[in-house]
């Protein structure tokens, strides 16, 4: 996995320093197969104890995955059963197919009379490999109907 990284500096009105840091990472997966999507969000102690997690996709306008920290989160159709929370607010994305190829962005809201308009965030492009499969007999299978491609 390749990361970069980059950090912004704010101000706000109360004359305040924020600290904001985008990461940006590429993960990879087969179809069918499971991705671990961290979101490099830093929960210092538990000193955050109120937060929103988020997870959207580029092309889609709610988010895949949202939970406010002691409900239940709300997932998105396209994702039921094939998401789940891991620690700190990285996902697992599982079963992965074909559509979801594509760039992720978490954010971490945290709320609390302390703190200032943080958004912590990281973006993971998840690039989704479709592989032909040799057979027993030496010919090649294609597992993707329709028009496929595949990386190498």
């Amino acid at each position: 996995m390749s990361t970069n990284s980059s950090t912004l500096n704010i101000t706000s009105i109360s004359g305040h320093s924020h600290s904001i840091t985008r990461r940006a990472a590429r993960k990879s997966s087969s179809i069918g197969g499971s991705a671990v999507l961290e979101c490099g969000v830093p929960f210092v102690g538990g000193q955050y104890s109120e937060h929103i997690i988020s997870w959207r996709k580029q092309s889609i306008e709610v988010p895949v995955f949202i939970q406010f920290v002691g409900l239940p989160a709300h997932i998105d159709a396209g994702y039921e059963n094939r998401i789940r929370l891991l620690e700190q607010a990285s996902i697992e994305l599982t079963d992965i197919r074909g559509e979801d190829e594509g760039w992720y962005e978490c954010k971490v809201t945290f709320l609390g009379e302390n703190q200032g308009p943080e958004t912590n965030g990281t973006w993971v492009y998840l690039a989704v490999n479709l592989f032909l499969g040799l057979q027993n007999d030496g010919n090649y299978e294609n597992p993707v109907e329709g028009p496929s491609c595949a990386r190498l």
